[in-house]
């Protein structure tokens, strides 16, 4: 069978749109979400700073999928009055140029500040953005984009991000300039942290 050029774009096209990358979540999010809650915890006489808020964007992404609805299909969907807990749940590290390089210790300061508030968890509301930074080279940002309320386990965060950093960054040399641990995008399992420089 000979392949015309017409063929062989189609083929790449898909091949691309198969794989895809995660988007940046800030920029996912939008800009026009409201501040949801503002709290700051202390850890070894360094504050650190947890933002939540409201993500219109989220429900326009594609690609995170669930009985073959997108997330824009699912948000059109009434907010479920249930609560998941979000705790011990494996995802797989995909590295990105972001922004600026974090290092890979400023990111363990943030993981060990952040486990730290272990056993507790937060809140991460329905599409919506939790970030945690001490203002520093570090940030991770817990994008929840399912349609349902999920209780974070803080070790979780602080395990993963670190994943991330120790994944991605590189001190003898840039692998990139950020990344995400994403999760398998289901139901009930569909969010991304991201780790990036503050």
């Amino acid at each position: 069978m000979q392949l015309t050029w017409f063929s062989v774009v189609v083929i790449a096209s898909f091949v691309a749109s198969a794989v895809r990358a995660a988007p940046n979540v800030k920029e996912a999010c939008g800009t026009d979400g409201e501040v949801i809650s503002t709290n700051t915890f202390v850890h070894n006489e360094k504050e650190y700073s947890v933002t939540t808020r409201s993500c219109p964007g989220f429900a326009s992404l594609r690609g995170n999928v669930t009985d073959t609805q997108s997330i824009a299909g699912r948000a059109a969907m009434p907010k479920q009055k249930r609560q998941l807990v979000n705790c011990n749940i494996d995802c797989s590290v995909e590295c990105e140029d972001i922004a600026d390089q974090a290092t890979e210790n400023a990111c363990y300061v943030l993981s060990e500040a952040v486990q730290a508030q272990d056993p507790d968890y937060f809140i991460a509301p329905a599409q919506t953005l939790t970030t945690f930074s001490d203002g520093g080279e570090c940030e991770y940002g817990y994008a929840n984009l399912d349609v349902v309320e999920y209780e974070v386990c803080y070790e979780d965060i602080g395990n993963n991000g670190l994943r991330v950093a120790a994944l991605c960054f590189d001190l003898d040399g840039i692998i990139s300039t950020g990344g995400y641990c994403v999760s398998p995008e289901v139901a009930d399992n569909d969010w991304i942290l991201e780790v990036f420089y503050d």
